[in-house]
């Protein structure tokens, strides 16, 4: 690994960088469609290949423009696949969201609901007499 691939593994950028609605290989990928901005080939490869970017980061209002799981899930992978088939050591991107009391990114469905407001009752056995109780998790998550 070079000093610059190694330099770009340890950099984060949002995914906002790997959108613009539209297609330009010369120019820096603006975003300013928002969510609405599909992923352009040319982001991605100026930011993952060109700047060896190894981590990503889908901030509290960043969501692929079919904000289901299913679109996350594709959003995901063709990022990965991306960073994978095109870079020369082939590494995937570390591909992080903004999710403190758990990943409610998709519209009404909260992915992965973390039980911090349970958790932090400073009543330990709490979390686990509670953790099949579906409310309680979704109470926790808001």
């Amino acid at each position: 690994m070079t000093l610059a691939e190694k330099i770009g593994q340890m950099d984060q950028i949002v995914t906002g960088s790997l959108r613009d609605s539209a297609n330009r290989p010369t120019a820096t990928c603006r975003n300013s469609g928002g969510n609405a901005d599909p992923l352009q080939t040319s982001c991605p490869g100026r930011v993952l290949i060109k700047n060896f970017t190894g981590s990503i980061l889908a901030g509290g209002t960043d969501n692929p423009a079919e904000n289901t799981g299913k679109g996350w899930a594709d959003w995901h992978n063709t990022i990965q696949h991306y960073a994978i088939d095109h870079s020369r050591l082939h590494i995937p991107v570390i591909f992080g969201v903004d999710a403190v009391h758990g990943f409610g990114h998709p519209f009404e469905r909260p992915l992965f609901p973390q039980s911090i407001g349970v958790g932090a009752t400073w009543d330990p056995p709490r979390p686990r007499r509670r953790r099949g109780d579906r409310r309680a998790r979704s109470r926790a998550t808001g």
